[in-house]
């Protein structure tokens, strides 16, 4: 008992599905904001000439969103790891 709700067992797998859906939607979101983005500063920034090193800007912006993008992802592959890690513990020590 759990504050006074039942604790059931959960799925490692329903742990993982549950995780998945959780980053997708935000996901989702960041990168039609990045699309967005985009759209709106490489057209603005090919107008700026050379003088404002408009590729560097634009890189820069890029590389930002995949970082921020990948915090998510992140977290991901360490779930799938530790679960991986736990299943292959259970596995030897029921041989």
């Amino acid at each position: 008992m759990l504050c006074g709700f039942k604790v059931r067992a959960v799925s490692r797998r329903a742990l993982l599905v549950l995780h998945f859906a959780g980053i997708l939607v935000p996901s989702i979101l960041f990168i039609n904001l990045v699309y967005a983005t985009l759209l709106l500063f490489i057209p603005i920034m090919g107008r700026a000439g050379t003088a404002s090193y408009p590729d560097l800007f634009i890189g820069c912006l890029t590389v930002s969103a995949v970082i921020l993008l990948s915090v998510w992802q992140v977290t991901l592959c360490i779930f799938i790891r530790v679960i991986f890690c736990m299943f292959i513990h259970v596995k030897q020590n029921i041989s």
